[in-house]
């Protein structure tokens, strides 16, 4: 039997990597577009490996949701669904930020408040990775 494709609405956006392969923060945590829920931020994450993509600066609005990341070189905006993607619970997020950036802190912004905001932790040392296999 062949699976059939139905219509309906496409909650992922199909993104090329702007990085790969590079040392990263990761980002992860829950957050409740309709502030019913409390939103929350687990401490950042550091990898020797990771991918990124483009932020969402040009196209996030103050009444949207976003993830705001600040920098050492700026601040960075990363767009999250508006509603909630199972009417049920929490949406999440994981977003990867270069480290070279310098992550500094992130915010979870909804219809312009502070869902919830985290101060982050610098990497520890030197993150490294190792290939295996021909």
């Amino acid at each position: 039997k062949l699976w059939p494709p139905t219509p309906g609405v496409q909650h992922q956006v199909k993104r090329k990597p702007q990085e790969f392969g590079i040392p990263v923060t990761t980002l992860v945590g829950y957050y409740d577009p309709q502030n019913e829920l409390v939103s929350y931020i687990y401490p950042a994450l550091h990898g020797a490996y990771g991918f990124t993509y483009a932020d969402d600066s040009h196209q996030v609005t103050e009444g949207d949701c976003y993830l705001r990341v600040e920098t050492r070189e700026g601040p960075l905006s990363f767009r999250l669904a508006n509603h909630r993607i199972d009417q049920n619970v929490m949406n999440k997020f994981h977003i990867n930020v270069p480290e070279t950036m310098k992550p500094r802190s992130v915010s979870i912004m909804c219809q312009g408040k502070v869902a919830d905001k985290k101060t982050l932790s610098p990497v520890r040392e030197k993150l490294t990775y190792r290939e295996y296999g021909e």
